[in-house]
């Protein structure tokens, strides 16, 4: 397998662990820092050995400044097999395709509103003219990540936290993660840092939540 398949395949892995829209664009793109590449939404963050992934953008002073301490106080000497959970609900914007079909926006037919001489977008598609439908593999319209699931296929950010040893996480991540080749997991002894996992050529770190409550949804705080 040629070297540029391989780096083509390690920037997907790296991008399904990217934040699809974010204020902060350096959570959309993946970088590398001290010979490492690394992606992270917030709530989680994964690195694997660079590798001539060289057109991943360099790390800035200040961007990212608590990564590597957080990897390097994570709990990996605790590290052992992901255990079974109850999988999260497959998500319902995609079908559990983890993508969507872009096509024409059926509401302003890509041109924005104009009221009382003020220029509006539109809401329905925050004026870039394209609305998501379920995906047509078929179709030649373009294609995108879900967001909702962020491409992960499985609905978390709608989700009770799941409990998995001491911690409470979204299920949906641990689905993902349980899904990564020869995966190992470890909570961690403070609850409120984060979890560790390790598979066949990369590691992460999972934040975790408050458990759940009866009435309100929780949240994941950030890892960084």
């Amino acid at each position: 397998m040629s070297a540029t398949i391989l780096n083509l395949q390690a920037r997907q892995l790296l991008e399904r662990f990217t934040c699809i829209w974010d204020p902060n664009i350096s959570l959309m793109e993946p970088w590398v820092q001290d010979g490492m590449a690394y992606a992270t939404n917030r709530h989680w963050v994964v690195r694997i050995e660079a590798n001539g992934l060289f057109n991943l953008a360099s790390w800035l002073k200040g961007l990212h400044p608590e990564t590597i301490p957080l990897f390097d106080a994570a709990p990996f000497d605790r590290l052992a097999p992901m255990l079974a959970f109850e999988a999260p609900t497959l998500c319902t914007e995609c079908n559990g395709t983890g993508r969507v079909t872009l096509a024409p926006c059926r509401h302003c037919d890509r041109k924005p509103f104009h009221a009382a001489h003020s220029r509006f977008e539109c809401a329905q598609c925050d004026g870039t003219g394209l609305e998501p439908i379920p995906y047509d593999a078929s179709s030649k319209l373009q294609s995108d990540r879900c967001h909702p699931c962020q491409g992960t296929t499985w609905l978390f950010h709608r989700a009770q936290a799941a409990a998995y040893g001491e911690q409470w996480f979204m299920p949906g991540y641990l689905q993902v993660i349980s899904e990564l080749p020869g995966v190992q997991f470890a909570t961690n002894p403070n609850p409120m840092k984060p979890a560790a996992f390790s598979w066949d050529g990369g590691q992460g770190l999972l934040m975790p939540c408050h458990a759940p409550t009866k009435d309100v949804h929780t949240t994941s705080k950030g890892v960084h």
